[in-house]
């Protein structure tokens, strides 16, 4: 995911706690969605794998190999 789009998810995710933590204790809230987070990024660490990995067998540059590049 480029970097606009994690911006937007997490702008969204922001909302999203604040507007939970109106209706419901913050502190509960703030634990929910922090197990939340890491649940989806623990869950998507085999997709981000195999993309990698297809990028790179089909000879797509990886981005950190671009930067390094002098």
């Amino acid at each position: 995911m480029d970097p606009v789009g994690r911006m937007t998810c997490q702008g969204l995710g922001a909302a999203l706690a604040g507007a939970a933590a109106q209706y419901a204790d913050p502190g509960t809230v703030m634990t929910a969605l922090a197990a939340l987070s890491l649940t989806v990024t623990l869950a998507s660490r085999p997709f981000v794998s195999r993309a990698r990995r297809l990028h790179h067998d089909l000879g797509t540059p990886d981005r950190r190999e671009e930067r390094a590049a002098p």
